[in-house]
Order: structure tokens, then sequence, then C-alpha cells
């Protein structure tokens, strides 16, 4: 009687198990599969794989918010089933910052915010220009995949998305030729105009240009750097040079401005480089901007008071004294 009992316990316990286990699936199914994503970087020139990748799916088929996962090269997800409008870019930059990407109906975008004034000097007293930092070197990934699959649905290898990260921001690189006696600078920035603050894989974006400015180096062969009068009559050629990136140049008319800054007074130096620019708008290769000038820094170096003495460049002569 108790085996009998016992039997019917087991029997009755086993088919409430597998009946709330078959709930349970259907339960937990909540319209994703799971899907192997790949930040490929193979062939975007990168020389060293960020560690983190950031990819957004933005569903096609309803207004529903992009799902946004943090990943290094692959990971597996979950994503709703459907066309699938998916977008990376390497996440491992103080500099750059985002916006639109939490909301269906909004452009995704790439950008920077302004600079820091730190050696940056008004032309004149109409000067209002915005200055703004140059974005850290860009990867990104921008396509459409069409997710399958169903609550059967057990791999991720069933649905597979594989992006192919490639660099969107063009490497500039600018020289001014020619400067005099450029070792009497402390330091020197440059700034474009007509460059576009922000990147968007969506065909169409209106960009906005502004002023990008970068520091820069003075390039000088003055053996006597640091030792230098401004009233000897030497005269050393030199270069001023910087660097940055960016995401584009836009079709307005552009300038390349040179601050210097001697310490105790400053100088701005401009130049119309809109030729060059126009001239390397398209494609992505590296950009080359080249000035020439004759300006010369001390002409510009306040005297001060006094006398100026440099021993030297004093000569020894015996004078003879009559003592009588």
């Amino acid at each position: 009687m108790k085996s009998s009992i016992y039997s019917s316990i087991i029997c009755v316990a086993l088919a409430t198990t597998m009946a709330s286990c078959q709930y349970k699936d259907f339960d937990e199914y909540d319209g994703t599969v799971p899907v192997k994503v790949v930040a490929d970087y193979s062939n975007s020139g990168c020389q060293q794989v960020p560690a983190i990748s950031r990819v957004l799916f933005y569903p096609l088929e309803n207004q529903s918010n992009p799902f946004i996962y943090d990943i290094k090269d692959s990971a597996i997800v979950n994503l709703p089933t459907g066309l699938m409008q998916s977008f990376a870019y390497n996440n491992n930059s103080e500099i750059n910052r985002t916006r639109g990407f939490r909301d269906a109906t909004a452009s995704p975008v790439i950008y920077t915010d302004r600079a820091d004034y730190r050696g940056i000097f008004k032309k004149d007293s109409l000067d209002n220009t915005i200055y703004y930092d140059y974005p850290d070197v860009t990867y990104a990934a921008w396509q459409t995949e069409e997710v399958k699959g169903n609550e059967k649905v057990s791999s991720a290898d069933d649905n597979r998305i594989f992006l192919a990260m490639k660099q969107v921001t063009r490497p500039v690189t600018i020289e001014v030729r020619g400067i005099r006696n450029a070792s009497f600078l402390r330091s020197v920035r440059m700034s474009l105009s007509g460059i576009q603050k922000e990147y968007s894989p969506v065909e169409g974006y209106v960009h906005s240009n502004v002023s990008i400015v970068a520091d820069g180096t003075i390039d000088t062969k003055d053996p006597d750097k640091g030792n230098r009068s401004v009233f000897d009559d030497k005269t050393v050629i030199d270069t001023l040079r910087s660097s940055m990136n960016i995401y584009g140049v836009g079709q307005e008319g552009h300038t390349l401005t040179a601050f210097l800054d001697g310490g105790n007074w400053h100088k701005v130096l401009s130049f119309d480089v809109t030729k060059q620019l126009q001239a390397q708008r398209e494609g992505m290769a590296p950009i080359h901007v080249i000035v020439e000038t004759t300006y010369n820094v001390k002409d510009d170096v306040p005297v001060e008071g006094g006398f100026d003495i440099n021993f030297k460049d004093w000569d020894d002569t015996e004078v003879p004294v009559d003592m009588h």
C-alpha cells in the first residue's frame, strides 16, 4: 500500500516538474535570440586593437530604442529578430563624445567638446572664434543585418554579425616654414577653420564646421637657443609644426592660425589655406598643409630698459694709463 502511494506521489511530482519546465521555457522567451557579434579591425590600419568597442543595434521594424553592448573583439548578445541597423565604434577615447545613440529617431554622432584656451589669443577685438579639440583616432562600422530565428534558436552561430571596422578620422600635418628666430618662442598652438566638428554614419547628415586646435612644436636648429640676445645680428630660419585628426573638410574657406607665445608677449599669424584643403577634401588619405613666412620673431620680442650685456661678444683691450 505504502509502495503504491509513494509511486503515485513520484509520478505526480514528475509530471508537475515537466509541465513547469515547459512553461518556464515558453515564459523566458522574450522575443530575442543569441547573436555572435565580431568587431574586426584587421583591415582598418589599426596597429593595436582597442580594448573596448561599443556596438549599437537599431531595430528597423519598430521604433524601439537601440540595444547597446560594449564588447572586446567578439561577444554573444541577445537581439530581437528582424532587420537591424548596427553601428560600432572604438570606445577607448577620453576626448570623443557621443549623442543621439539612445534615441531610435536620432542620428548617432561622435564629436568633440570645446578646447581649453591655453595659449590661444584673439586676432583682434572682434574675434569671437570658438575652438574645439581634435578627435582621437576613430574607427567605425555601419551596416544592416537580418537577425533570424525564434524561441527554438539555441546557438549564436545561427546568427552572426561581422562588423568590418574602418578608420573615419583623417590625419593632418601642418608646417609653417621660413619663420625667423623661433627659438625666442615659449610655445605654439595652431588651428584650422572650416573643419567638420562631428562624424555620423547617417547619409545626408548635416555637419557643423568649426575651428579645430592642436598643440604645436618649435623645430629650430639654433645652437644658442635660450642664450640669444634680441640685439644680436644672427638669423636662424626655423619651422613650426603641428598635427591633428579631423572627421572631414567643410566646403567653406579655411584659415590656418598660428598662436605664438613668447611668455610675456604673443603674436597671431594667419594664412589662407583654402586651396590646399579643398584640393585634399575627398578621400581618406593624410592631409598636408604647408605655408611659408618671413616673419622674424625678434621683431616682436619686448626690449627691457637698460643695456643688454653679453660678455662673450666683448674683446679684451689694453689701454695705457699715464700715471704722471
